[in-house]
């Protein structure tokens, strides 16, 4: 049975890439907050690089964000090894913990399925490792640096970047795939 390695960047606006155990792209799955009629509303777009497609879905809950994650997963027929960013707290305490819930609810449904337990991991560690970044870097450097580098570390996740746009939130939940990718095989 082959495996996938999942990683999650979660937030309001964020995204999940799945990669295999030879490092090929299996998909990413990219969401965002919409209104519409006056509602908030997410909007999911998955692209499954196997079958080179993209679908685009509306939903009401974030909770949904998660099951469809799980299907997707669940079509591939494989061993799941999940890793999620972890929360941050900086100057707002109350940021860190809607972050928490929403993390949670994103990747229930996840471990529920496949009766795994995600792998935390902070943002400055996984850049660490795979991008080589200094752990008191800028926000704002960094995100510059995972849109740079991750391309040339993971070099399939541009065939998604060509698809569903140039967002800092795919290459950093590749990032996290590919640090969960070497922590399984170290």
């Amino acid at each position: 049975m082959k495996s996938l390695f999942v990683g999650v960047d979660p937030a309001k606006t964020g995204a999940t890439t799945v990669i295999d155990d030879e490092g090929g792209l299996c998909g990413v799955i990219l969401w965002r907050t919409r209104t519409r009629k006056k509602v908030r509303c997410y909007e999911v777009r998955v692209f499954d690089a196997e079958e080179n497609t993209v679908t685009t879905q509306m939903i009401a809950n974030v909770i949904f964000i998660g099951k469809i994650i799980t299907d997707f997963l669940v079509s591939k027929n494989a061993q799941i090894y999940l890793a999620c960013e972890d929360c941050f707290v900086r100057l707002n305490p109350k940021v860190a913990i809607n972050l928490a819930r929403l993390s949670g609810q994103i990747i229930s449904p996840i471990e529920y399925e496949f009766n795994v337990e995600s792998k935390f991991v902070r943002a400055n560690d996984w850049r660490k490792t795979v991008i080589g970044s200094k752990h008191y870097t800028e926000r704002k450097t960094v995100k510059k640096q995972s849109l740079q580098f991750i391309p040339y570390v993971l070099p399939c996740i541009k065939q998604a970047l060509k698809v569903l746009g140039q967002h800092d939130h795919i290459t950093d939940s590749a990032g996290i795939a590919l640090w969960c990718y070497y922590n399984h095989n170290s």
